[in-house]
């Protein structure tokens, strides 16, 4: 039986943060300022918004079970799948009750389909 450990906090990649070097940030801010100037970016960039807002506010948890349910296959190479499966309905009744999900994903989400 696999489960989910957390990496150690010293761990940047797996720690569960990632973050921009200087120089990074410098061409992050580059790209940002050429995309805005563009009208034809800004619905994409306001999807891109709303996609981040819904998902930054999501557990590991919540997360990997609305992506096993919508790219099962990426449960093959999970060493945290088996996990998740036992905790689907405690996730799917939380992110359905904060409006995450409407009723037939969480329906989706329990049955396991």
């Amino acid at each position: 039986m696999r489960s989910y450990s957390y990496p150690k906090n010293s761990d940047d990649i797996c720690g569960g943060r990632v973050e921009l070097t200087e120089k990074g940030q410098l061409q992050y801010q580059k790209i940002y300022l050429e995309v805005i100037r563009n009208e034809q970016m800004l619905p994409i960039l306001a999807g891109m918004k709303m996609v981040r807002e819904m998902y930054d506010d999501l557990s590991i948890e919540e997360l990997l079970i609305l992506i096993y349910d919508t790219y099962p296959e990426y449960r093959k190479k999970s060493n945290v799948a088996d996990t998740i499966d036992r905790m689907k309905a405690t996730l799917a009744k939380g992110l359905l009750k904060r409006g995450k999900i409407d009723s037939d994903r969480y329906e989706n989400l329990v049955a396991g389909n």
